[in-house]
């Protein structure tokens, strides 16, 4: 091409399909198929349309690598079960394993002596620590007795910690103090020293939660309401929640996990009235 003359060019541009901001629907949440690690696995609908079967569920068996199609009935159109990638073994088992578990070990009376027990448990803990003399026998006799008995919980509770996390199972594992020893009212008594978020201190215990795989995020907040752990789990898990526990997640996260004392009282009143009024979930 010569000084000074031009030239038109048409380009045309042909369209390619991009996949990578797809987004890609997991065991524990959502992410776009550029950032998965893990194989996917695809069946098109080429694959499926020839296949004699009266179901889409039916006709992915033998399909997908690691995904069993398990008909739960024999009538036509019955519902199946998915298992992917699910325990083969004969003692495992396929579905979920849900264990709940009460202990009362630790509750009172606690009025054992203290010489009945074991060291160091034998003995006064916090001697000359309470106000007056009759005060500090009382509470050292009762934490004696306590914290025996919390000793022996702690150690089933770690020996069934191992035992469930150490599986190759994705296993979630919560654990909560249902209220604090009352030792017949004396634990009004004692200074505590709680986080800040904390109104009352009388009116407060712990929770773990804990699982062996990573969850799609973590949550932390300042205190978290006892009425929302059902729904926590769920998150945890990646199980599907149903309108109570969606709503409950969603009230859990708007108020940072405080429920009665939720600084937003709109939030809490329509909360209230969607879960009570809506849903009935108190009822005869």
């Amino acid at each position: 091409m010569n000084a000074g003359e031009s030239v038109t060019l048409d380009v045309v541009l042909r369209a390619v399909a991009a996949t990578l901001s797809e987004v890609v629907t997991i065991g524990y949440g959502t992410t776009s198929r550029a950032n998965v690690t893990s194989a996917i696995a695809t069946v098109d609908s080429s694959t499926l349309r020839n296949i004699p079967v009266v179901s889409v569920d039916n006709a992915m068996q033998g399909k997908i690598p690691g995904v069993q199609v398990v008909q739960n009935s024999g009538e036509p159109g019955g519902g199946v079960a998915l298992r992917v990638r699910g325990p083969a073994s004969l003692n495992a088992g396929n579905q979920p394993l849900f264990v709940m578990m009460l202990t009362l070990r630790q509750h009172g009376p606690h009025m054992t002596p203290l010489a009945e027990q074991p060291p160091p448990y034998d003995k006064p803990l916090f001697p000359g620590k309470f106000m007056p003399k009759d005060l500090d026998r009382w509470i050292n006799l009762n934490l004696g007795n306590y914290l025996y008995r919390l000793d022996g919980s702690d150690a089933a509770i770690t020996h069934l910690e191992k035992t469930l996390l150490d599986s190759d199972r994705p296993t979630v594992l919560f654990h909560f103090g249902d209220h604090q020893p009352s030792f017949d009212g004396s634990m009004r008594l004692l200074q505590k020293v709680t986080p800040k978020a904390i109104s009352d201190p009388n009116f407060v215990t712990y929770y773990m939660l804990k699982s062996n795989y990573k969850p799609a995020r973590s949550y932390d907040y300042p205190e978290l309401d006892l009425s929302f752990a059902g729904a926590l789990i769920l998150d945890i898990a990646g199980v599907k929640k149903d309108d109570f526990f969606a709503a409950n997640a969603l009230m859990r996260e708007r108020c940072d996990g405080f429920y009665l004392n939720c600084t937003d009282k709109r939030v809490l009143d329509s909360y209230q009235n969607y879960i009570f009024h809506q849903l009935g979930v108190l009822h005869d």
